[in-house]
């Protein structure tokens, strides 16, 4: 495994952030792409530094082209600390940035309506379903096809469709057996629920 960049740093304190700012100040060509980088990689254990950086970023950006990263941290950030409206409307920014740059293209088509789906914000079922048509072509890892298929089957049976979401269940618990699938959020539980979908 390749030695953690300083900018990459997943344990967090006053001295880290201090140093981090610092080192920051010095860079000039990669300035933007280290503070969304950083705030990325604090998003599940230190939320609220994820938040503070991602604004910093917007706040101090000379370009656009780190705004998938920084959206994606401040989303993922949210989805720890809530509110879940904050949550889901970055996810949507993520997504709506990804079309301007398909080049950086992230997970968002898949955790956004996974999150949807197991949060039951019926509201957002539309527009789950759309964001997993358009991304079906993406699906690779067993973690993204686990999050597709459970995303489809929670949300079928919320609409009342049994027998779709029963075959989506069985999909995405073939895809929760690879090693890939288990990184997760909510696995077991959610494998659960679809094992009583899937029958």
């Amino acid at each position: 495994m390749p030695p953690q960049q300083w900018y990459q740093n997943s344990a967090w304190d006053a001295e880290t952030e201090k140093a981090f700012l610092a080192r920051l100040t010095g860079e000039r060509e990669h300035r933007d792409q280290y503070l969304a980088l950083q705030a990325l990689s604090l998003a599940p254990n230190h939320p609220q530094a994820a938040l503070r950086l991602a604004s910093l970023y917007f706040d101090t950006r000379t370009d656009d082209l780190e705004d998938v990263s920084a959206l994606l941290a401040r989303a993922r950030a949210y989805r720890v600390v809530g509110p879940l409206e904050r949550c889901i409307e970055s996810y949507k920014a993520v997504i709506r940035r990804e079309r301007t740059f398909p080049d950086r293209r992230t997970d968002a088509f898949v955790e956004l309506p996974y999150l949807v789906a197991l949060s039951g914000a019926e509201a957002d079922y539309a527009y789950a379903v759309r964001v997993l048509d358009e991304g079906l072509e993406r699906v690779l890892s067993g973690a993204q096809r686990f999050q597709w298929n459970a995303a489809y089957a929670l949300i079928a049976r919320a609409r009342g469709n049994r027998s779709a979401a029963s075959g989506y269940a069985r999909v995405a618990l073939e895809a929760a057996d690879l090693d890939d699938a288990g990184g997760c959020a909510d696995h077991a539980e959610v494998s659960r629920r679809l094992r009583e979908l899937a029958g």
